[in-house]
């Protein structure tokens, strides 16, 4: 099976289920891999040290997923749609397509909070953002063209085997923060009321 389609197999199998939550995990995990990747020569020059790592790489993992889940979830035709607003609000001030815009938003919330949580300098966050979020874009343009069967060259496919194969088995899933959960929560709820009063 080629890797376009184990990754579209992935997609449909998880959409039989009652959420994409594991194909959302495992794209996460990859695009934030990407950014992280992205970053390592930042890393190596002295950004920032092997102890605080993990602390970036978790908030890059937990900021893309829950992207990756509010557009899945996004219903733009709602009126006041959280899951829309969320969106708009990573890409609002960046460039590109929405997506490509609220993914630039969520790898620089991710080091912002990583920035402020680690004392970084406010010119180290800004080269690792720009780091980062070049990488990201690059492994979700990878992905993207695969899933939809058409990659840009062989490079795509390579780039993304390579980043499926080396997700460390150590990494933890990821997780939404505590508001985005009680933004899921909500919207579970809201959803129960108008299953009820239909």
């Amino acid at each position: 099976m080629t890797l376009g389609r184990e990754i579209a197999h992935i997609e449909h199998m998880t959409k039989q289920a009652t959420t994409d939550t594991d194909y959302n995990a495992v794209l996460a995990k990859v695009i934030a891999l990407a950014a992280r990747n992205g970053v390592e020569d930042l890393h190596a020059a002295g950004a920032f040290s092997d102890q605080q790592a993990p602390s970036l790489n978790r908030r890059l993992r937990d900021r893309v997923y829950e992207l990756l889940i509010a557009t899945r979830l996004q219903d733009a035709s709602r009126r006041h749609d959280p899951f829309t607003a969320y969106v708009d609000d990573l890409a609002h001030g960046q460039t590109g397509s929405h997506i490509t815009a609220a993914l630039q938003g969520a790898i620089a919330r991710a080091v912002d909070e990583f920035a402020a949580a680690e004392a970084i300098e406010p010119d180290t966050a800004r080269q690792l953002r720009e780091a980062a979020t070049k990488a990201a874009l690059a492994a979700h343009g990878a992905v993207g063209r695969l899933s939809r069967g058409r990659p840009k060259d062989e490079h795509d496919q390579q780039a993304v085997q390579f980043w499926l194969n080396s997700i460390p088995k150590d990494w933890e899933e990821p997780e939404v923060s505590a508001e985005f959960q009680a933004m899921l929560d909500s919207a579970g709820a809201e959803e129960r009321r108008r299953y009820a009063s239909t």
